[in-house]
């Protein structure tokens, strides 16, 4: 379902193959730290409560929903930088 949603987005814009690829693979490793920023957290609230486990999820799902916002953004950059781009 997650390679869908990409895949959609990336086809409204036609991605050239190098930059698709770096935006996909950019993508799903930012997903995953994000739910193990959610695991960190959900550890947060089960066990004691830990200023290090907040710090540490909010610090990690800050960090890689902004990269994966850097990633989409810098990805459409690169793309129109090549000329690949049909809008």
């Amino acid at each position: 379902m997650f390679n869908k949603i990409i895949n959609k987005f990336l086809f409204l814009l036609d991605f050239s193959p190098k930059v698709k690829a770096i935006m996909n693979t950019g993508i799903k490793i930012c997903f995953v730290l994000t739910l193990v920023s959610v695991l960190i957290m959900s550890l947060y609230i089960t066990t004691n409560h830990s200023y290090i486990l907040y710090n540490l999820g909010i610090g990690l799902f800050k960090t890689s929903t902004m990269f994966i916002v850097i990633f989409l953004i810098f990805g459409i950059t690169f793309n129109q930088i090549l000329g690949t781009s049909s809008h």
